[in-house]
């Protein structure tokens, strides 16, 4: 793209400001910078402006079902609001959320299907 199609933003993610000249159809480069792109899975970051139906498994082994997230540099915050805290793939409710370590992320899959 040429540079009158780049448009200055700040990161959904960071809020650093960033350059927005990326692929249309991928919501992720449109809300957030290169740095965070390459840090942070594009599902997760997807889940920070498009609730909706995602999964990650963590190194300890669960699987966990959850509809956005908030991500807080080395945490991500999950949600499941429409399932009133109670996450597919955990024994028991939380109600306000789920922080995971980044870390421990081994995979996050944007509209996974069923379990």
């Amino acid at each position: 793209m040429d540079t009158e199609t780049q448009t200055a933003f700040a990161c959904y993610v960071c809020g650093e400001a960033a350059i927005r000249s990326e692929d249309p159809g991928l919501v992720e480069d449109f809300v957030a910078c290169a740095d965070c792109r390459n840090r942070y899975p594009a599902a997760l970051i997807r889940a920070t402006v498009d609730p909706f139906d995602y999964a990650l498994k963590l190194t300890t082994g669960e699987e966990i079902r959850f509809e956005s997230a908030t991500i807080h540099g080395d945490f991500a915050h999950l949600s499941s609001e429409h399932l009133k805290g109670h996450f597919k793939g955990l024994s028991h409710p939380f109600d306000r959320g789920l922080d995971v370590a980044i870390k421990q992320i081994v995979w996050c899959a944007d509209a996974p299907g069923s379990l």
